[in-house]
């Protein structure tokens, strides 16, 4: 999947590194390569397009991302990981176990802000749900940013539940942390991929997940 980047252009770099990498100049090759993703997917995708479509060289764009799968996962950091809003998904972090009631106000405002970045940016959805089916590549690099920064510590903070007594420890830690995502994607592919035509009611729709997911914490 990667795009080589062009003869000798890891050599210049590294002899003449020149200014830093701007951070508006990744910004602008991330955001056409989100675009692009949108429109044709990752196999269509080529550096030589992204670059162009943000106003940069491709050796520009290989001096901020190595190659086609750097850039890739910098498009999954920022698309796509970046969807767990770190204002609202570190709450779950934090060494000190949530009680059921404070961990159903934090689903109500995690699902409210993923609702809020959907109706913003839809084509993230698109991107992340069409390419998880259709590349396996895509498919490998996000499962492996995706366990770290967002099942693991969702697991680990059912377990510090678990262990303080707020939650039965019927259904293991694991297995909530599954559940959680799976009830919580599953609404968003509908609402934004599979289902955007329904007159969805996103205030009552959210309480009514929140709602539901809470009684398998009884």
């Amino acid at each position: 999947m990667s795009d080589p980047a062009p003869a000798g252009t890891t050599a210049a770099i590294r002899a003449k590194p020149g200014r830093p990498p701007s951070p508006e100049r990744r910004q602008a090759m991330v955001a056409a390569a989100v675009a692009i993703l949108s429109e044709a997917g990752v196999d269509a995708m080529t550096t030589r397009e992204v670059a162009a479509r943000a106003g940069a060289s491709e050796r520009t764009l290989f001096k901020h991302f190595g190659s086609k799968e750097g850039l890739v996962r910098a498009v999954i950091d920022h698309a796509v990981i970046g969807l767990l809003d770190r204002s609202v998904f570190p709450r779950v972090l934090e060494p000190e176990p949530l009680t059921r009631a404070s961990f159903a106000e934090w689903h109500i405002s995690f699902l409210s802000n993923r609702l809020e970045q959907g109706k913003a940016r839809p084509e993230n959805y698109l991107i992340l749900f069409r390419e998880l089916f259709r590349d396996a590549h895509f498919r490998s690099l996000f499962k492996q940013r995706w366990r770290a920064a967002v099942f693991e510590p969702m697991a680990a903070q059912f377990a510090a539940m678990i262990e303080a007594g707020h939650l039965s420890g019927k259904i293991s830690a694991t297995t909530l942390a599954g559940l959680f995502f799976s009830t919580n994607l599953g609404y968003l592919l509908a609402r934004f991929v599979l289902a955007t035509d329904e007159p969805w009611a996103d205030e009552s729709d959210c309480k009514a997940l929140v709602a539901a997911f809470a009684h398998l914490l009884e």
